[in-house]
């Protein structure tokens, strides 16, 4: 606790909206966490370029700050900001992790699935993949919509002959499934697969394991935190207290231990302090009475609920939920940040597809406007679902939770 305490006395000394903070919830003493209120998306929106320590400001503008975009299963879009030091320092953390369970170093060669990962047209979610550097081949994950682009993948993958891959559930399933279906033994050189974004289930774990004969760990991550808890190889989720202290709030209160909602304060990022920041995501965490086998002692994140994402299956077509972010997302970023919040509905019966936005009080006159935007991009990349589109206008978002960015609803 000696280390949170120093971290949050620095943070009032040189930041303005934490002594605000302090000062309006008559905080006695800045060092103890327990005393600063819960910090929302929606404080995190509506304080976007508010929550800078001092000096910070300038280095934004001077575009000299990592930015961190999220949104993903809260259909929330946040932006967080550090100083590029603070960055690697935060993702060191993970790295020493994955070195000593997994021996996986940076340098090596992987395979990352993200959202728009390449670097072009606006919209251009057609190109499959880039190799980002000589050591990463990033896969641009809404391109995956058929087997046919399955079978093109794992050929890819083949190619580039990766140690590891930093991967997705959903895509997961789907890359073991392609292996079975073409009579495809995947590529020797992987020797680890890290899960990460949604809730990986045991029987595809087992699956994978089995498949590539690697070792398949559970990172919980996010944006805002980087590296939250990563499971070692004896099976347990360990917190990353060096980047992250981690409660749980739940109708009692919030507590070290229990099952909540994850609250979360980043230990490293400076620019841009997340003190008790509600990550949406409920959780359980359990306290070590001795030390795991692997050596940690660090608290256990034993069940993480939520994160798992749907998918529309038509045919041969998958609609996938990352094809809807993506496209979401890039509107978002081409109309300066007009949406305080997005999901979709689809009814099966009725073929229909409803995409529900909520805009910022002051732009809401721009709704038909944008509208008309969303329709553009999305009818041309479901035409042939067979599926028609609507887009509605979200007039209250539950802020405190998670939502699906895709329900199926019959």
């Amino acid at each position: 606790m000696a280390k949170i305490e120093t971290f949050l006395k620095s943070v009032v000394e040189t930041n303005g909206f934490y002594r605000n903070v302090v000062s309006q919830n008559q905080i006695s003493d800045p060092g103890n966490i327990m005393l600063y209120p819960i910090l929302t998306r929606k404080h995190l929106q509506e304080n976007r370029y508010n929550i800078f320590s001092d000096g910070y400001e300038k280095l934004y503008y001077a575009q000299q700050l990592i930015s961190q975009s999220s949104s993903g299963t809260s259909g929330v879009p946040v932006y967080v900001y550090w100083d590029p030091k603070d960055y690697y320092c935060s993702m060191r953390v993970l790295w020493n992790k994955r070195l000593k369970y997994y021996g996986i170093h940076p340098y090596q060669k992987y395979v990352k699935f993200t959202l728009n990962s390449i670097v072009g047209g606006e919209y251009n979610d057609e190109i499959m993949w880039l190799k980002e550097s000589p050591n990463v081949l990033n896969i641009n994950r809404s391109s995956l919509r058929t087997p046919k682009d399955y079978r093109r993948l794992i050929e890819k993958i083949e190619e580039f002959e990766p140690k590891w891959l930093y991967i997705q559930p959903y895509i997961l399933r789907k890359i073991v499934e392609a292996y079975i279906t073409y009579n495809i033994t995947p590529p020797p050189s992987i020797s680890y697969v890290e899960s990460v974004g949604e809730l990986l289930p045991l029987e595809l774990k087992d699956r994978a394991a089995k498949l590539y004969n690697a070792p398949v760990a559970n990172m919980y991550g996010s944006e805002e935190m980087n590296g939250i808890a990563y499971e070692c190889p004896f099976h347990q989720m360990h917190i990353l207290s060096e980047n992250v202290y981690v409660e749980c709030q739940n109708i009692t209160g919030t507590h070290p231990f229990g099952q909540g909602e994850a609250i979360i304060t980043n230990l490293v990022n400076k620019a841009m302090p997340l003190i008790r920041y509600n990550q949406g995501d409920i959780i359980t965490l359990e306290n070590l009475y001795r030390p795991c086998p692997c050596g940690s002692t660090e608290p256990v994140v034993s069940k993480i609920t939520g994160r798992v994402y749907e998918n529309i299956t038509v045919g041969e077509l998958d609609l996938n939920p990352y094809m809807l972010l993506s496209t979401l997302s890039n509107i978002n970023n081409q109309f300066n940040s007009i949406l305080t919040s997005y999901r979709f509905e689809y009814s099966k019966s009725n073929r229909r597809l409803v995409c529900f936005i909520e805009l910022t009080e002051q732009k809401k006159s721009w709704f038909e406007n944008l509208k008309n935007e969303i329709l553009s991009v999305l009818i041309p990349k479901i035409m042939s679902f067979g599926v028609t589109v609507d887009i509605c206008h979200e007039e209250v978002h539950n802020w405190n939770s998670k939502h699906k960015i895709l329900e199926i609803l019959d």
